[in-house]
């Protein structure tokens, strides 16, 4: 594994030496534009294994995509490696059928400090309201991004953080507001999917996708 496979993948060229923020808005936004967010191993067949040289291999050498706890796994990876300060978070979903936030941990994220600034990054939440740029930890605060405006919102007594992207912080946790899920393309031919992977995504999978339902909770 190396950064400038990495660095390829995502589309960038050069060395970025320097770990200040104006590279980590770079690297965020250039792996959520160029990475999938996509669960497709489970739909052909293929091991879902979460370990970092597999999740490399699949993600930058196999062109593929990943869920959120490859995704960001990798990403905390490429952090690290280019001398970043980056903790890893878990956090929790938000469930907007029974407006409640999971009882458990089921998605990464990571906070990043850079010149005494905390900032949230998560490039692999997989739905519309995506940041695509690290949000600054502090509270009222329009942080402007091309994918929207986000910010936090400090709630008092509860000691609670919420953006205007669905983003809560709470007790230590960052609360993640959105669902990750499968969309079910029944009455789409298995050539259709293929075209449409291979064009849209530039994904090409060994073996033909089959719809499965298997909900299951894991935890970080």
């Amino acid at each position: 594994m190396n950064l400038q496979e990495y660095f390829k993948r995502i589309g960038l060229q050069g060395s970025f030496d320097k770990p200040d923020l104006e590279t980590l808005k770079l690297i965020h936004k250039q792996h959520v534009m160029s990475v999938p967010f996509e669960n497709l191993s489970m739909h052909c067949g293929e091991r879902h294994i979460l370990d970092l040289e597999f999740t490399f291999n699949k993600i930058v050498r196999s062109g593929r995509g990943g869920w959120c706890l490859e995704n960001n796994s990798l990403f905390g990876w490429v952090l690290r490696e280019m001398g970043y300060n980056t903790t890893r978070l878990s956090s929790r979903v938000f469930n907007s059928s029974t407006n409640e936030f999971s009882p458990i941990d089921s998605h990464l994220i990571h906070k990043v400090v850079v010149d005494g600034k905390a900032y949230i990054a998560d490039v692999a939440f997989g739905v519309s309201f995506q940041i695509w740029e690290p949000m600054e930890l502090v509270s009222g605060k329009d942080q402007h991004q091309a994918a929207g405006v986000f910010r936090f919102i400090d709630k008092g007594e509860n000691d609670r953080i919420q953006s205007a992207s669905g983003l809560d912080l709470q007790r230590g946790h960052l609360q993640t507001r959105g669902r990750c899920r499968y969309l079910r393309p029944e009455n789409i031919e298995a050539e259709e999917k293929e075209q449409v992977l291979l064009e849209k995504f530039n994904i090409k999978l060994q073996n033909e996708l089959q719809i499965v339902s298997n909900k299951t909770w894991y935890t970080l």
